[in-house]
Formats: C-alpha cells, structure tokens, sequence
C-alpha cells in the first residue's frame, strides 16, 4: 500500500534545501547588504579617490543599488524554495551567478574608471569573497537541485 510515509522515505533528503532556506541565503544577503553600505558610503577604495576621479562616486551609487536589487533577488529565491515552486532552483542559480559576476564587473569598471590595476582593486577587496561564493554556490546548488526536481511542484 502507498500512503504517505512511504512518500516520505522515498523522498530524497533536504537539509541542504532547509539550511539554505533558512541559513544560508540570509548569510548572503547580509553579505550583499555590507557591499552595497561599503559603495554607498564611498569606503571602497577611500575618499580620496573622489577628489581624483569624480566619475566613481555616481558608479559606487550605482554599484550600492544593484547590490540591493541583488538582495532582492536572493529574498525572492528563498521564498520560492521554501514554498517548493519550480523556479525556486533556477532563481536561486541565477542569484549566485550574479552574486559571483557583479563584483568582477564592479571592479573591473571602476578600475578602468580610476585609471587603476584591476588585480590591487579586486585582490584586496571583499568582493573576492562574494565571487567565491557566487561560483560556490551556483555549482553546490546546481548539483544538489539537479536530483531534486520532483519535490518542486
């Protein structure tokens, strides 16, 4: 007989699905949050660099904005995978791919901006570790998701 129980033990484990949903997504937002303070306050790459380079301090606005957007984007990820929507995976990825591509794009302009190495602006920022987690996570969670299609409806 087919009854709910055994659905359950037929079932493949979450608790990577369950400690993203209510760890682990939050930590990365939080993350984003402290990046998008860091360009919104001008604490970069130092103040100095505004009396220089006028231009950058429009981009870091710019910059801080996308970094909410991308909290945003991280919220709404978490809300599909916790109500089990089908999109909820692919959100997730899209988050992470942007979580990891943003900060090299970031970098990458306002060094061309300020006329300096892209190496010195990214290596010693905290970007570096968003783009880690961005790469990170999109593999992990691709693969994890990958054999899980069936919980989704």
């Amino acid at each position: 007989m087919y009854t709910t129980q055994n659905a359950k033990a037929l079932r493949p484990p979450m608790k990577w699905h369950c400690f993203l949903t209510y760890f682990g997504i939050w930590v990365s937002a939080l993350m984003c949050a402290g990046e998008a303070f860091l360009w919104f306050s001008g604490n970069a790459y130092g103040r100095y660099v505004y009396s220089t380079h006028p231009g950058l301090r429009m981009f870091d606005i710019v910059t801080g904005i996308l970094y909410i957007v991308q909290i945003a984007m991280l919220l709404s990820a978490r809300g599909k995978l916790s109500r089990l929507e089908t999109e909820g995976p692919k959100a997730l990825n899209g988050a992470h791919i942007m979580l990891a591509v943003m900060p090299l794009l970031t970098s990458w302009i306002s060094s061309s901006i300020a006329g300096r190495s892209f190496n010195v602006t990214f290596i010693g920022s905290f970007s570096f570790v968003l783009v880690i987690v961005g790469v990170l996570g999109w593999i992990v969670n691709a693969l994890y998701y990958h054999g899980r299609e069936e919980a989704f409806c």
